[in-house]
């Protein structure tokens, strides 16, 4: 579930090539299912269009760049042992990282353990990955207990945090109705609630934003 390609960091100053990881759920990355007919960010009615290749592509134009997806859907339901998800890391966590986005948490429901859990997670990723800029991600979908958890172990580790809070209005999910391209080049219509609930276009457009913000 990895992919690579091209792009670079800003913070500190970039050096080149710079190497990025997208861990994250759905909405980073889900393969193909019943409801769902591409390998890309859910509801992006494109590969180009999800953030990940948003950010990556506009990164692209100035600096050399690669990057990876590793799925975080695996640790949000584990609950009771997340620890065991981080050797599923391993393999992707390196001291050539130049940045670490961590999305995800809106799968999450049990949150008894997510602090420990979320602290442990990151500084798995800051061991591991000691030269990269981490950047955590708010939740999507309104889920104030994960988004104060996650704000806390933020500011304790001193990452940064960058809510998604102002984009939970309709206008930014996707939507049922939504038309969007499968791998096989086909044409599909959203059908399935989960799927629509997620951020179409114009909410991965935002949220690339938010994260070049930082970067550029």
């Amino acid at each position: 579930m990895n992919t690579r390609e091209i792009i670079d960091n800003k913070i500190p100053p970039i050096t080149q090539p710079c190497n990025i990881i997208f861990i994250g759920n759905s909405i980073t990355f889900h393969g193909k299912c019943s409801y769902w007919h591409s390998e890309w960010g859910m509801a992006a009615s494109e590969n180009t269009k999800d953030y990940v290749h948003l950010v990556v592509n506009q990164l692209a134009e100035k600096y050399e760049v690669s990057f990876e997806v590793s799925d975080l859907s695996i640790w949000e339901m584990l609950v009771h042992d997340r620890a065991q998800f981080l050797k599923l890391l391993q393999n992707n966590m390196s001291r050539d990282l130049s940045v670490v986005i961590v999305q995800g948490g809106e799968g999450i429901t049990d949150t008894t353990t997510l602090a420990e859990d979320f602290e442990e997670l990151i500084n798995y990723i800051k061991t591991n990955a000691p030269n990269a800029k981490v950047f955590v991600l708010g939740c999507f979908w309104e889920k104030y207990d994960v988004d104060n958890i996650k704000k806390f172990v933020a500011k304790k580790l001193n990452i940064k945090f960058i809510s998604l809070e102002h984009l939970r209005e309709p206008k930014y999910m996707a939507g049922m109705g939504s038309v969007v391209m499968g791998d096989d080049d086909k044409e599909y219509v959203i059908d399935h609630n989960g799927v629509a609930m997620h951020p179409g276009d114009l909410g991965m457009e935002e949220i690339a934003k938010l994260i070049l913000r930082e970067l550029l």
